[in-house]
């Protein structure tokens, strides 16, 4: 499964946050944002739980089935 990046990169930018603040809002780090974004799945997955929440999306929402 791959994570639906689009979906966090388009909330971000509705809400005219920069990428550290996401990441302040979300409670990641930079590092793990940068990450997900690249499709380096290295990272904890309480880092989506977070976003998701920040989204206001159930976390399932952040996959896209292969």
């Amino acid at each position: 499964m791959k994570i639906r990046t689009e979906i966090i990169e388009e909330y971000r930018v509705e809400n005219e946050l920069s990428k550290s603040a996401f990441c302040r809002i979300c409670k990641i780090q930079f590092r793990t944002y940068g990450k997900i974004m690249k499709g380096n799945y290295n990272f904890d997955v309480r880092a989506l739980l977070r976003i998701s929440r920040v989204l206001k999306i159930p976390i399932h929402q952040l996959f896209k089935e292969d």
